[in-house]
């Protein structure tokens, strides 16, 4: 017994031995596990019955541990390990196809959704600011199964329609007409030349709130006044006007909301705000009797970019004593473009959007809107600028009916052009002329296709 138990224990060794040399020798496991009963096949001849009984319960266990059981099926470890055939040697070992992981397919971007809409960008200045309730009418009015107005909030200046027109962003803004003003000439003219307007809308005006012992502007000198934010279209006004003055206060560049707690504070002497009367924050504002709005005198140096305007009492009880007003300049707000080439996306976008502002013009003098549409003149022309091409033709256009009615003994028609900028006309003055618009345009659509 105790020689069999030590048969069986060097032959367990033995084949555990050959399995660790295995892959040395460049055997597989399986013939490793084949050659191992070989080697003991005398041993196990005499072993007898008992002897056959253990060997069931010692190498065939580990034969079938190693080698994948009774079918020969090699393990994972003998396939990973196992010596790869030679290219001039036929490989016999019989080897089981693996699946082949499938290819991954790009998937196709979808296809943008046409839904026939013009998306117009609108470059309006800050959220408080007369410009973008003005925008806010525009896209609230203007909406269509065809347009679609977005009000975007800026600064409202032209490095601002500048930076979005050349990231695709910025189609219209509204922008000061003395926005080319500050320009150094070189530059305005290259400026220029990229910039079209699609029609003047309204006056913004020049409001100077000073504490009340200051009566004119000319006192500021050398004083605290704040401007606005740095690179705002209320900064580039008031330096513009207070450089041509030759008024040198000291700038404070903060928002209003803080600049008027700072005038009450006394930390400031003034603020100029730049915007269309009344402006909400300064008839909200509790002077107390502490403060005032300062004259704006309309000298010679501000005439090329300014118009003169009035603040009244009816706009302002708190600032302005009853039956008073206050003589100041408005700078004029220009719904403009930038870099739209005929033929161009933003041409068409734009051109869709002018013929929707004709034709609702009038749901825009509705008393609900801002009351400055109520003095826009979609006829006037601003020096310095090049009116946008399709609005243009048609004015040009509405310009030869006159002539020719003028010529059949009508009464002279007033040009487009000598409209004075502030003038307000009536509403079927502004039917006729939207309805020369669709005149004019049906005329030239007939002659294209000819």
């Amino acid at each position: 017994m105790k020689f069999a138990a030590l048969r069986r224990g060097v032959f367990r060794s033995l084949v555990a031995f050959t399995l660790a040399l295995a892959p040395l020798y460049g055997m597989s496991l399986t013939e490793t596990a084949v050659a191992a009963p070989a080697k003991g096949k005398a041993a196990k001849a005499s072993s007898g019955k008992q002897a056959r009984s253990g060997s069931r319960g010692g190498h065939r266990h580990a034969w079938h541990r190693h080698a994948g059981g009774k079918n020969g099926i090699a393990s994972r470890w003998s396939r990973r390990h196992a010596p790869r055939p030679q290219a001039d040697e036929p490989d016999d070992t019989p080897v089981q196809a693996a699946a082949a992981p499938p290819l991954r397919q790009a998937v196709p971007k979808p296809a943008p959704i046409d839904n026939g809409h013009e998306v117009v960008s609108l470059v309006a200045s800050g959220v408080g600011s007369t410009s973008a309730r003005i925008a806010s009418d525009l896209a609230s009015v203007l909406d269509s199964d065809s347009l679609r107005v977005v009000p975007i909030i800026g600064k409202g200046t032209l490095p601002d329609l500048r930076d979005l027109g050349d990231s695709g962003l910025g189609d219209l803004a509204l922008l000061q007409s003395d926005a080319l003003a500050n320009l150094p000439r070189d530059e305005r003219e290259v400026v220029a030349a990229r910039l079209g307007y699609v029609a003047r809308l309204y006056n913004e005006e020049v409001h100077v709130v000073a504490e009340r012992d200051i009566s004119d502007l000319r006192q500021l000198a050398g004083r605290s006044v704040n401007i606005g934010r740095e690179g705002s279209s209320n900064a580039v006004t008031a330096r513009l006007i207070f450089d041509r003055l030759g008024i040198a206060p000291n700038y404070v560049q903060v928002d209003q909301p803080t600049a008027l707690s700072q005038l009450k504070s006394g930390d400031i002497a003034a603020t100029v705000m730049v915007g269309g009367r009344p402006i909400k924050a300064l008839t909200d504002f509790a002077s107390e009797g502490r403060f005032r709005l300062l004259p704006v005198p309309y000298e010679a140096a501000l005439q090329d970019s300014y118009l003169p305007a009035k603040l009244a009492n009816t706009d302002y009880g708190d600032l302005i004593a009853a039956g008073e007003s206050v003589p100041t300049i408005a700078v004029g707000i220009l719904l403009a473009t930038i870099d739209a080439p005929e033929g161009s996306a933003r041409y068409n976008r734009v051109g869709r959007f002018s013929e929707a502002l004709f034709r609702n013009f009038e749901a825009l003098r509705d008393p609900a809107r801002h009351p400055k549409w109520r003095e826009v003149n979609m006829a006037a022309r601003i020096s310095g600028w090049t009116r946008f091409k399709p609005v243009q033709d048609w004015l040009d256009g509405r310009r030869g009916i006159a002539e020719a009615r003028n010529a059949g003994g009508a009464a002279p028609a007033t040009p487009a052009d000598e409209v004075a900028p502030s003038g307000v006309e009536s509403d079927d003055a502004q039917q006729k002329l939207y309805q020369e618009y669709r005149e004019w345009k049906r005329q030239r659509e007939k002659w294209r296709k000819q």
